[in-house]
């Protein structure tokens, strides 16, 4: 549901690299334009599969939001 809604807001392509670190990364050089990660407990990233491109997501002025408002730590919250 939720790809079908990101594709039906004029998204021109969804890649799905297999690694949230490499995602983020790409988001923070520019080589992406964002990352989108599910929210259902089974199928999310788990802290560890995302901790590292956080942090350079962030240093690189990334901005992260959550679907359920909840916030992230460090205050990358928008």
């Amino acid at each position: 549901a939720a790809t079908k809604a990101l594709l039906e807001r004029n998204v021109q392509a969804l890649r799905v690299t297999g690694s949230a670190v490499l995602s983020l990364v790409w988001v923070a050089c520019g080589r992406a334009n964002a990352y989108y990660a599910g929210l259902h407990e089974k199928d999310c990233p788990k802290p560890w599969d995302w901790c590292a491109g956080y942090v350079i997501g962030l240093e690189a002025g990334a901005t992260f939001a959550r679907c359920d408002a909840r916030s992230y730590p460090g205050g990358g919250t928008s």
